[in-house]
């Protein structure tokens, strides 16, 4: 099953002139993803890609819900948590560079306070009830329980919030 955001292999099914089509199952052409010529060149991949070769890809939908592949890593995969900043605001909510040509949503309503083209913010990528990859401030979902840390280990962290009854 095709997970987006997150790293995957898949194969090569077919060979065009224009890219190549990529698929989870090796034997299947419908559904396929297209790489173009142009995402292979420009994710510097210069291996001459065969029928059945397994590729590391990246997918997300488009802004017509298309299912889409690419070669080049996000700064965040979807489930992970870091620094993005927004580079536009509307009423959508928040639009954050995250290495993509189109900018990543943080709605309104996954927003702790108002964000401003400029503003670097720590996020999580999840995916939305529609299927869509978005940003939220809200990481406490995300956030995992386990850790390798033990008892005064040295660590290094970002204050995520500040609480008056409980600090930072």
């Amino acid at each position: 099953m095709i997970e987006l955001g997150k790293k995957q292999t898949m194969y090569v099914v077919k060979k065009t002139p224009l890219g190549i089509f990529i698929n989870e199952n090796p034997d299947e052409l419908i559904n396929s993803i297209v790489l173009s010529n142009q995402e292979l060149e420009r994710a510097s991949d210069e291996k001459v890609y065969e029928l059945g070769d397994e590729i590391e890809v990246y997918c997300y939908l488009d802004q017509k819900k298309k299912l889409q592949g690419t070669l080049m890593p996000p700064l965040l995969c979807n489930g992970e948590i870091g620094i993005l900043e927004a580079v536009e605001t509307n009423h959508f909510g928040a639009f954050l560079e995250w290495g993509y040509d189109k900018d990543i949503l943080m709605p309104f309503s996954e927003q702790l306070r108002p964000i401003k083209k400029g503003y670097k913010v720590l996020v999580g990528i999840y995916e939305d009830k529609s299927g869509r990859l978005c940003a939220t401030q809200k990481i406490k979902k995300i956030l995992r329980s386990d850790s390798p840390y033990k008892e005064n280990d040295q660590v290094t962290g970002l204050i995520y919030d500040i609480k008056d009854d409980m600090g930072a």
